[in-house]
């Protein structure tokens, strides 16, 4: 190997982008990211299946939605969706609406799995033992997952404009807008910051008591760390504190 590679990998950015590119490849960073577009490409269509067994098993009044929407979209449009709303409202039975539920929570827990298997592996933790347990937390954080995700594009994507259109048909009060619209990405960023909090909440099931650091000494622990003067002193691996309490000598 030259000496200028060499000096090159020896420094803090050479050995920064050595241990990135070790850990991406010894983590398997790309497969896990393959397997959770697979799971989520396939929730699509069960996803479809529900919605469409729910709409027409809840009986809806046909011609008055197409009346309200008559005049706002276009005529080939509206015939498209009250062709859509009568064709559910005649095939839609209760086998097809519990089969797209089931499968639509199913891929996304695969995808949750491989999610928390990929954090794990990443904190050096073995595959929990008491699996019902782990598999029961699994199931809690897809389902909070999935709402999280439609919450967060509501969030994104409802602004003002779609409030003040809605509320030419039914009551919108202006206070409701101002709220949301100063708001709404403050709550993004939280469900966003609690589907990850979560994630790595979960991580820990099976894992061996002592293993975590409590909250506070995790806040002081960050704080110190950033304010080291020195700027090399970035980790990949999860941090573990000097401290000799049996509690909190673990990783974090």
């Amino acid at each position: 190997m030259p000496k200028w590679m060499k000096s090159i990998l020896d420094s803090w950015p050479g050995r920064f982008l050595t241990r990135t590119v070790e850990r991406y490849l010894f983590h398997g960073v790309a497969q896990e990211a393959a397997a959770l577009a697979y799971y989520l490409l396939f929730m699509i269509c069960p996803l479809l299946i529900f919605l469409s067994s729910l709409l027409g098993l809840l009986e809806l009044d046909i011609s008055g939605i197409i009346q309200g929407l008559a005049s706002l979209l276009p005529a080939g449009v509206v015939e498209l969706i009250e062709s859509y709303l009568s064709y559910v409202s005649e095939t839609s039975s209760r086998a097809m609406l519990w089969f797209g539920l089931v499968f639509t929570i199913y891929f996304p827990m695969r995808a949750a799995d491989c999610l928390m298997i990929a954090v794990r592996r990443a904190y050096h933790l073995p595959r929990p033992k008491n699996q019902i347990i782990y598999m029961a937390k699994v199931l809690l954080y897809t389902v909070f997952l999935l709402v999280a995700i439609a919450l967060t594009l509501a969030l994104a994507t409802v602004g003002r404009a779609a409030l003040e259109f809605a509320g030419r048909f039914f009551v919108v009060p202006e206070a409701f807008i101002e709220l949301w619209t100063d708001l709404r990405f403050l709550v993004l960023g939280g469900v966003m910051f609690a589907a990850v909090g979560l994630l790595y909440a979960a991580r820990t099931a099976g894992s061996r008591p002592g293993t975590l650091c409590p909250a506070p000494w995790r806040l002081w622990w960050a704080g110190w760390w950033c304010r080291r003067p020195s700027p090399f002193t970035w980790r990949i691996l999860p941090i573990t504190p000097p401290f000799t309490e049996p509690w909190v000598r673990s990783s974090c």
